[in-house]
């Protein structure tokens, strides 16, 4: 058994920030990363964007599967946290990453992944 990273309060902390960013749509702080693999696979589910955000605001800890981690990447915004989740949709299982990125009072997020898993993925609060 893999040993999380983030316990369950850590994981609705930062669900309640992503949650928090969609839910502001005044402030528009959620934002997509445009990659093939989540086009392939929003056309594959038939998704639009606000079917991503569905899927994303009924995550709970239970779809929990890794994070934090420190943004590793070089776009320049190397603060915040990276959080992966997974879930099953319509026989799929998707791979979620966002990127929590501090703001001031408010987060920005960024859906890096919501594509088709490249592999099994653990959920540590599954059952």
């Amino acid at each position: 058994m893999i040993l999380p990273k983030a316990n369950i309060n850590q994981i609705n902390a930062a669900l309640s920030k992503i949650k928090d960013t969609i839910n502001d749509a005044k402030y528009g702080g959620f934002h997509f990363k445009r990659r093939p693999e989540t086009e392939e696979t929003m056309i594959k589910l038939g998704y639009k964007h606000e079917h991503v955000l569905e899927e994303i605001l009924s995550l709970t800890y239970r779809n929990y599967c890794d994070g934090p981690e420190q943004n590793r990447s070089n776009s320049g915004v190397g603060k915040g946290s990276i959080w992966k989740f997974g879930k099953f949709i319509e026989s799929i299982e998707v791979y979620i990453k966002i990127h929590i990125v501090p703001q001031g009072a408010k987060n920005q997020c960024i859906c890096i992944s919501f594509h088709e898993a490249n592999y099994s993925m653990a959920y540590p609060y599954a059952s």
